[in-house]
């Protein structure tokens, strides 16, 4: 059985992936495409920019993922968009499979992926659903607020976000003379800006 380290490495393997907006939450049939968890309670979408694919998952993959260098960056498009059109993609093609299997198709075996079916297609229209006229982050001692407004192209319409991010983690390090008790650390958390203002964005799309 492959390692979860394996499990990533196959399928960042060819892929140029753009992380979409948006994130799916609370699905009851969530499912993590890199690693095969069904416990994600949040899905983030991302697009293979060579097939137009979908691709959905969980936090902590999203999170491997991009310590690997295998998100290149973000776009704008609608992740909640995207996942409905890639799972109406996916079910056509798993009656197309079906439909092969059933009528005795070249190679077609039980159990068995027809090729043809998996074929990258062009995904549909999928514009920008929000614009962004203006962001503001607070930075106070121990945290980051970002306030983010989005503008709709679709209905004309404002919606706003907010995150909020501490700005240091704490660990636990050994102290004292012989390095026998442990002492409480606060240390920077150098990407809480950054996931502040993801969240926000968001948040208000």
């Amino acid at each position: 059985m492959p390692t979860y380290e394996q499990k990533l490495a196959e399928f960042a393997q060819g892929k140029r992936l753009l992380r979409l907006a948006r994130p799916i939450r609370d699905r009851a049939d969530a499912f993590c495409d890199a690693c095969g968890s069904t416990q994600p309670r949040t899905l983030y979408a991302l697009e293979d920019l060579d097939s137009e694919r979908h691709y959905f998952v969980g936090d902590t993959c999203l999170k491997e993922l991009a310590k690997r260098g295998a998100i290149l960056r973000y776009g704008r498009h609608s992740g909640r968009v995207a996942f409905e059109n890639e799972m109406k993609l996916r079910a056509q093609e798993f009656q197309a499979d079906e439909g092969t299997n059933a009528d005795g198709g070249p190679n077609s075996k039980p159990g068995e992926q027809n090729p043809s079916a998996i074929t990258a297609q062009p995904n549909p229209g999928n514009d920008a659903e929000c614009l962004f006229p203006g962001i503001l982050v607070i930075q106070t001692v121990e945290r980051y607020q970002a306030f983010a407004s989005a503008f709709s192209t679709r209905d004309g319409t404002y919606s706003w976000g907010h995150a909020e991010e501490p700005r240091y983690n704490e660990v636990w390090r050994p102290g004292g003379e012989r390095g026998l008790v442990l002492e409480q650390e606060r240390v920077d958390s150098p990407d809480a800006l950054r996931q502040c203002l993801i969240e926000a964005w968001e948040d208000a799309c």
